[in-house]
This record gives structure tokens, C-alpha cells and sequence, in this order.
């Protein structure tokens, strides 16, 4: 059995806006520990670390092939599409002006960050077993009405198995993760964006699930809220689109809030402040 690697569940170069100013660590919040802040790992919450070591999951993107071989093809590809976005977001984060092709590139990463998070990877297996059973399901009364000879069939029934498998549908739902979906990206770059700074001495912060909508009213209705580092916020719905404005002290205490309440594991400050445990535990109040 070879090592497992560790994946950064949240890009790490995105993570560094994130970090207390002047350094390279950041604080993550664990929902479950009690608030003791610093550096210890296992024992204190918050804990200060870098970002090197921050969000990482063991084999988060590991897939197998059909003989059962171990692969990081998609981790790979992950880190291709998100370095994509890396000059469009240093843009943001200097608050300089940005082009419409720099909004279709952040757009795709929004998307790449929405479907690479383990909250999506555990609430869509269902429906991707589901799908998959269907499919294998519909290519064995094909193979049996075929009369393929015997090598075809065993291989058919070989792919079949690997689909039916939970490799083979952790492959579907990474090959889902990395594909490219031009519709849903034009749907978000079609919406009107504002960049939203917080007042002076306030900051934002993010998560393990960093963009936030009502998944009810999808993509095309619901205001998506994502934090690009610690000094501003793509918030759509805006009345000027691209533009810049400073939010009241009011505002970022309730964008901060719906961040860290939906949150999955973990909340990523530049600062242990303790409002943020409180308000993930025992609810936000204004």
C-alpha cells in the first residue's frame, strides 16, 4: 500500500488571503473543539498554521483505474484549472479593474470551487450511484441482445463491474468535478457582480465551502456570496457591475455570518476572534 498523499482541499495560493497580515499562517476554526487558540495541532482552536499544512485531506482526489490502480490524474487537473485564476484574483485583491474575459475566468473558479469540496463530493455520490446503476443496467440488456463474442462481452461486463463499483463512481464524480460547463458558467458571469470591501479594522473570512447561494433558487436567482481573500467579497446582484464599494460594519458582520454557518468543517481568519466559534455554534445575533 503506497503513502497517502496530502490534497489541499482549498487551493493554498487562495488560502493566502486569508492569512494573518504579514505572515503566511492562517487561523482554522474546528466547529466541534472548544475555542482555545494557538499553534498546537489537535489541541488548540483556532490554531495558527500555514497555509501549507491547511485544508489538507488525505487522498482527497485519489482515483482508481479499472485494474484497480492508483492514480492522481485529477488532482492534477484541479491544480491547472485554479492557477487559471490567479492573476484576475490578485487583480480583485488590489482593487484594480477588471475585464469581462477576468470575469469568465472567475466564474470557472467559483464553479471549481463550488464542486470540489467535500460537501458536494458526499451529497452527490447518491445520485451519481443512482445514475451509474441505470447506465450499467441499460448496457447489459444491450450487451445480452448484441451477441457480441466472448472477448467483446467479458470486456463489456469488466467496464460494466467498474461502474458498478465505488471506484468507478468516485471516478465519475471526480471526472464531474474537473469537466468544464460553459452553460453554467455563462449563467454566473451573466449576473451582475460587486466587489464588497469591509470597513476599516473589519475583515472577511471563509471556509471549506466558500461559495454561498440558496441552492433552491440555483445559480440563476440566488445572490452567490464568495470571499476572495480577507479584503473583499464577490456579491452578486450588485447595481454596477465590477464596481467596487466599502460595505457597512452592519454588512460584514452578515456576510461573515452566512459564510461561517455554512461552513462544513472548517472556518479559515486572519485572527482567532472568538465571534466567530460563537457564532458557529450558538448562532449569529444582531
Amino acid at each position: 500500500m503506497g503513502r497517502k498523499r496530502k490534497h489541499h482541499e482549498i487551493p493554498e495560493y487562495y488560502l493566502r488571503g486569508f492569512c494573518e497580515p504579514g505572515t503566511s499562517f492562517v487561523w482554522t476554526f474546528d466547529k466541534i473543539r472548544p475555542f482555545l487558540p494557538g499553534a498546537k495541532r489537535g489541541v488548540n482552536n483556532p490554531v495558527r498554521s500555514g497555509v501549507r499544512l491547511t485544508a489538507l485531506r488525505e487522498d482527497e482526489y485519489l482515483a482508481r483505474t479499472p485494474m484497480g490502480k492508483k492514480h492522481y490524474e485529477f488532482e492534477s487537473k484541479l491544480q491547472r484549472k485554479e492557477h487559471l485564476a490567479d492573476s484576475a484574483i490578485r487583480k480583485v485583491c488590489a482593487f484594480q479593474p477588471i475585464m469581462d474575459s477576468d470575469k469568465k475566468i472567475l466564474a470557472a473558479y467559483v464553479f471549481l470551487m463550488l464542486k470540489r469540496v467535500t460537501k458536494r463530493d458526499r451529497e452527490m455520490r447518491v445520485n451519481v450511484k443512482t445514475a451509474l446503476n441505470r447506465m450499467t443496467t441499460a448496457q447489459r440488456a444491450q450487451a445480452k441482445r448484441s451477441g457480441r463474442g466472448v472477448e467483446e462481452s467479458n470486456r463489456l461486463m469488466k467496464e460494466i463491474g467498474f461502474w458498478d463499483s465505488e471506484d468507478g463512481v468516485t471516478d465519475a464524480l471526480r471526472r464531474t468535478m474537473v469537466e468544464d460547463v460553459g452553460l453554467v458558467h455563462g449563467v454566473l458571469s451573466a449576473r451582475t457582480w460587486e466587489f464588497v470591501k469591509p470597513s476599516p479594522g473589519e475583515f472577511f473570512v471563509t471556509s471549506d465551502n466558500p461559495v454561498v447561494f440558496d441552492k433552491a433558487l440555483g445559480l440563476e436567482r440566488a445572490t452567490l456570496i464568495f470571499p476572495l481573500s480577507q479584503r473583499v467579497i464577490l456579491v452578486t446582484d450588485g447595481s454596477n457591475d465590477l464596481a467596487y464599494r466599502t460595505a457597512s460594519s452592519e454588512e460584514v458582520r452578515k456576510y461573515n455570518a452566512l459564510i461561517v454557518v455554512t461552513a462544513e468543517r472548517e472556518v479559515y481568519a486572519p485572527q482567532p476572534e472568538e465571534w466567530i466559534h460563537i457564532g458557529w455554534t450558538k448562532g449569529f445575533t444582531f
